[in-house]
């Protein structure tokens, strides 16, 4: 079998051609012999360019759902795919949501028109968020403190600029980075803008605090002063959220916390360390104790209405029980008090006694049962 082939091509059954233009072509087939022969016209069309567009190269600043739109002149498919051969297609219309990740995005737009003529096109997304973090507050110790704040880079691969303010609290270069420092005020805040290499920016913000301890802190005591073996309550106010060590330890219920119950055996200086956010600050606070010691009697009054000397008292300190007996020189009781509050005016049953010396007997019983007796004479004098 013979081919009269194209352009003179002999003998090639399927030969190849430029063509610019439509064309119709001729191909004759003979046998061996040469008696047998059939021609066929062939026809071959040109298809319009379509000018397939798969959109514009775009920076964002942003990952997630974007659309990408094509265009093509008379095509009547859109096909996306991320693979150059097309092997997953994503979908297939002229707005199309693709997915974009962190970095370049490479999408390709297959067209296909209707006499099945394909051209492809490629648009490239540009996917650079700004990847960076400040802290949401910072504390200082005390107004004025330089504390550091410092932006995080949260990809290595990123060139940060940075521009601080306010201008009043940054003490280093503004436009430099990514440590600031500045000068604490409390209820401050701190602002930078974070600008990355691809010219996605954000504001981040850190509140400043501060502590302030001194101005904040007191220090109590329940009752002050307190008796032998009592217990009273040292608290610390101001802070809730603050450490409280307390030293000596002697006499404490416990060291730490903000209120510790107290029982020293005698007068004793407590010292309250506070400490929040690497902040301390000490306080104390002397808690007495009214030690029971011996009654003390004078040796003479003077009861003559001056309001001088007239009352005849014995002087106790942190007793639990008490009693004085005054008597005469015969051994008469004139006076007997469990009160030392009550004195005695010198007079027996509303009678005004004579001057004259006369005796008294004291008891007096202590909180932590030492008993102190004490008796003695007392001069009367009118």
């Amino acid at each position: 079998m013979a081919y009269h082939g194209i352009n003179g091509a002999a003998n090639v059954p399927n030969p190849i051609l430029t063509v610019s233009t439509p064309q119709i072509y001729a191909v004759t087939i003979r046998d061996s012999t040469g008696r047998c022969q059939f021609s066929y016209p062939v026809r071959i069309n040109i298809s319009p360019a379509m000018d397939a567009d798969a959109g514009k190269d775009t920076t964002l600043c942003s990952v997630g759902t974007f659309t990408v739109q094509g265009s093509a002149i008379n095509a009547v498919r859109f096909q996306w795919s991320a693979q150059r051969n097309f092997s997953t297609i994503i979908g297939e219309n002229v707005r199309q949501a693709v997915n974009l990740t962190r970095g370049n995005n490479l999408f390709y737009l297959r067209t296909t028109d209707a006499l099945g003529c394909v051209e492809i096109d490629s648009v490239a997304i540009r996917a650079f968020p700004l990847l960076a973090s400040v802290p949401a507050s910072i504390t200082a110790c005390l107004p004025d403190d330089r504390k550091d704040i410092t932006v995080t880079n949260g990809d290595p691969g990123q060139t940060l600029s940075y521009r601080w303010s306010p201008s009043n609290l940054i003490i280093s270069d503004p436009n430099a980075g990514p440590t600031a420092i500045i000068r604490a005020q409390t209820g401050a805040t701190v602002s930078v803008v974070v600008t990355n290499q691809a010219g996605c920016s954000a504001t981040f913000n850190t509140r400043l605090e501060v502590l302030n301890l001194p101005s904040i802190l007191t220090i109590e005591a329940a009752k002050n002063p307190i008796k032998e073996g009592e217990t009273t309550t040292l608290t610390v106010r101001g802070c809730q959220d603050c450490t409280v060590a307390w030293s000596p330890s002697t006499g404490l219920g416990n060291t730490n916390g903000a209120a510790v119950s107290a029982s020293p055996d005698k007068t004793t200086t407590y010292v309250a360390t506070v400490s929040k956010a690497g902040c301390v600050d000490t306080l104390s606070i002397t808690l007495v104790v009214e030690e029971c010691v011996e009654p003390f009697v004078p040796n003479a009054f003077t009861p003559n209405g001056d309001n001088i000397n007239d009352i005849l008292y014995a002087r106790l300190k942190d007793y639990q029980e008490m009693r004085m007996i005054i008597y005469n020189r015969w051994g008469q009781e004139v006076f007997d008090t469990r009160d030392p509050q009550v004195g005695w005016d010198g007079t027996y049953r509303g009678r005004q006694l004579p001057p004259d010396v006369y005796g008294y007997y004291v008891y007096v019983l202590c909180p932590n049962g030492a008993e102190f007796k004490k008796s003695g004479s007392i001069s009367l004098i009118r």
